[in-house]
């Protein structure tokens, strides 16, 4: 079964600083990348993303963001 959900923002940032690769949130990101679950967003969501992961605490860079969205 697909899912079709609203990923939050801390869910990613969670997976992204988690060093469990069994953690919840790190495991609905593989749900994503394996195609089960498909993220809902429009440029409100995007904007977040952005601003948060974008802070320096993170060291993401722009373009490593928009290879993920």
């Amino acid at each position: 079964m697909i899912y079709y959900v609203v990923i939050d923002t801390n869910v990613i940032v969670s997976s992204l600083i988690t060093q469990n690769p069994l953690s919840p949130t790190t495991k609905i990101l593989d749900l994503v990348f394996d195609g089960l679950i498909i993220p809902l967003y429009h440029e409100e969501i995007l904007s977040e993303y952005s601003e948060v992961l974008l802070r320096e605490k993170f060291h993401l860079d722009k373009t490593s963001l928009t290879e993920f969205y």
